[in-house]
Order: C-alpha cells, then structure tokens, then sequence
C-alpha cells in the first residue's frame, strides 16, 4: 500500500481517494484506491481527468490509468494487470509491475501539493522510460560498435 501512497492497509470495501481540481483551467484529476471485498478481490488503483470543456479528441472524462493486485502473504500485493488508457500494460514492458506503481506513487505525490498532474509527461518519463542502452521493451540498443585496435594502441595517429 505504501507504494501507491496510501500508508496503511485498507479494509475490505474501504477506498482512499485523492482529487485536485483546477476551476480555471476547468480540469479535475481524481486518483482513488479501493480494496475488494476481500482479499480474493484484490486492490485496484485508478487515475482519472475529468475536463469541464475537454480538449479536441479527448472525452470528458479520461480513465488515465488502473492498476489490479492481489494479496500474496505477509502484507504483500502482487501487480497483475495495468492499463494506460484502455491499453494493456503487459510483460513486455520492462519492470511494468515496478514502473506501474511509481507512475500511481507520482501522480499522488502531485495531487497531495494540490496539483493537477502532466500525465502524458509522468507516463513518458516514468512508466515507459527506457532503460538505459535498450528500448522500453528491454532490446537492445543496435549494433556493437567496431574497435581498431590501433586507434587505441596509437594515440598520436588520431591527432592527439
């Protein structure tokens, strides 16, 4: 539970929501947490905009984000499913499960300083970060460079 910012177990039933809305710009983001009935149920963290007058292509209401877990043992919770925008977050997606939760973990971070999120900036930068010398999905990241040895042993035929 902590690492999608909630400090404490829920009960079964029990949500923990966070809402910050900006009446200016007319844009609301809304990040809840709720658990099942029990733990069978699992816990499911959701993200949403909501737009007064949303932008051209984009619904009212944006279902950002969810995430579903089910309870291991011992306090632990185990990722199984995450969805960015209806699309399935899936295996090839290095570290998803990781990536996922601090996505939620960022997102709240923000609302609880009473701001309203850069979702496609958080998305970009956190859950589909690319690891370093690969691509998102852990490819590599081309091919291997060819070394000269003697460009190496021979320092001053390089201009040095």
């Amino acid at each position: 539970m902590n690492r999608l910012g909630v400090g404490y177990e829920l009960n079964p039933s029990e949500s923990h929501p966070w809402l910050v809305s900006d009446y200016a710009q007319g844009i609301s983001c809304n990040a809840e947490v709720r658990a099942g009935m029990d733990d069978h149920e699992g816990v499911v963290a959701a993200i949403e905009m909501i737009y007064d007058d949303p932008p051209e292509g984009k619904p009212p209401m944006d279902h950002v984000f969810s995430l579903h877990a089910r309870y291991v043992n011992n306090g632990k919770w185990d990722i199984v499913a995450a969805h960015v925008r209806g699309k399935s977050v899936d295996d090839n997606l290095v570290g998803w499960k990781e990536k996922s939760c601090d996505f939620f973990f960022a997102v709240v971070q923000e609302l609880k300083q009473d701001k309203i999120p850069d979702i496609d900036d958080l998305l970009e930068n956190i859950l589909f970060k690319k690891v370093r010398g690969s691509d998102q999905y852990g490819g590599g990241g081309g091919k291997s460079p060819k070394i000269k040895t003697e460009q190496l042993l021979n320092p001053k035929g390089r201009g040095f």
